[in-house]
C-alpha cells in the first residue's frame, strides 16, 4: 500500500493553516502540526514530511515576515499556492454582554480591531499561540482555573470541534481578508495555461537596480502579480525582492526574462512556478 502524503501545517489542527492544508490535499493526507514557521521548513528538510503549507502573505496585514525570512535562505522550493478566505468568529461560553476577554493570535485580533473596538470596547485582549489554542481554552471554561466571561477569535470549525457557540460570525474588518499560504516541495508543475512562477532576486545597491529588472518585465510582456523588498540576510542596510509574475518557468518568454535578469542582479533563484489557485474556504451560508 502507498503511504499517505504527509503534511506539515503551523498548529494546532483547526487552525487556518490547517483548514487550508486540509482543502487542498483532502482527507487522504496525514496532517503533521508543529508550533512554528521555520519548525514547517525543518519538517520537509528533514523528511518529515512530504509538503509543508506556510502563510505567505495576508491581504489585511500584509507579508509574513517570518516565511519571507526563511525563503530568503533555504533551498526549498513552492510548488503550490492557497487563496483561503478567512473568517474570523467570535466564539464563547456566555453571552456577549458577560464577555471580560478576548483571546486569539496576535494577527487575528488585527484582522477585527475595529470591529472589537466598536462592539467590545471596555473587554481585555489578550494574544495566544494561535486561534485554535484559544478556542481549545474558551472550550474549558468550565474547569478550574479557567477564565470566566472569556471568548475567543477563531474559525467555524474550530468553534464546532471545540463544542463553543458562535457568538457573532465572519467579525473580521474586510469582508474579502485572504491568506495566501505557499506549499513547500519539490514538484515539478507541467503548464496549465494559468501559472504563476516567483523569482528571488539579489540586486546590485546601486541607483535604478530595481528599475532595470523592470523593463527586463516589460521588454517581456510579463505582468507582475507580487513584488515585496525583503532584508537581505546577507548584507546590512541591503534588500533582496522576491517578485512574483504570471507565466510559467518553462514558458519562452520566462525563460528570456530569466537569462535577462541575471545581467543586471547579483543572483536570481526561482523560488517555485505553480498554477494561480482561486479562493477556498468562503463560508456556504
Amino acid at each position: 500500500m502507498t503511504a499517505p502524503t504527509q503534511v506539515a501545517y503551523l498548529g494546532p489542527i483547526y487552525s487556518y493553516s490547517y483548514l487550508a492544508s486540509l482543502e487542498h490535499f483532502g482527507h487522504t493526507a496525514e496532517f503533521v502540526p508543529v508550533n512554528t514557521i521555520a519548525a514547517v521548513f525543518d519538517a520537509i528538510q528533514s523528511g518529515l514530511a512530504n509538503y509543508g503549507v506556510v502563510p505567505l502573505e495576508n491581504s489585511t496585514d500584509g507579508r509574513i515576515v517570518d516565511t519571507l525570512n526563511i525563503l530568503a535562505r533555504a533551498d526549498i522550493k513552492i510548488s503550490a499556492e492557497i487563496n483561503y478566505a478567512i473568517h474570523h468568529n467570535l466564539i464563547a461560553n456566555c453571552e456577549m454582554s458577560e464577555i471580560r476577554e478576548v483571546y486569539s493570535k496576535p494577527q487575528a485580533l488585527s484582522q477585527c480591531r475595529n470591529w472589537i473596538d466598536h462592539n467590545l470596547p471596555d473587554v481585555a485582549v489578550y494574544g495566544a499561540a494561535s486561534s485554535a489554542e484559544a478556542a481549545k481554552m474558551i472550550s474549558q471554561a468550565d474547569t478550574a482555573g479557567a477564565v470566566s466571561g472569556a471568548a475567543a477569535i477563531a474559525s467555524a470549525a474550530a468553534a464546532e470541534h471545540f463544542g463553543v457557540t458562535i457568538i457573532a460570525a465572519s467579525i473580521q474588518d474586510k469582508a474579502n481578508n485572504l491568506t495566501r499560504f505557499a506549499v513547500l516541495g519539490s514538484d515539478s508543475r507541467s503548464a496549465t495555461g494559468d501559472d504563476k512562477t516567483l523569482l528571488l532576486l539579489e540586486l546590485d545597491h546601486c541607483p535604478g537596480a530595481l528599475a532595470d529588472v523592470m523593463i527586463v518585465f516589460k521588454t517581456e510582456d510579463i505582468n507582475l502579480t507580487w513584488i515585496e523588498s525583503f532584508p537581505n540576510p546577507n548584507a546590512a542596510n541591503e534588500y533582496v525582492f522576491f517578485i512574483e509574475f504570471v507565466g510559467h518557468q518553462l514558458d519562452e518568454a520566462v525563460q528570456r526574462a530569466i537569462v535577462g535578469l541575471q545581467d543586471y542582479s547579483r543572483a536570481v533563484r526561482v523560488l517555485g512556478t505553480y498554477p494561480r489557485a482561486t479562493v477556498t474556504g468562503v463560508p456556504t451560508i
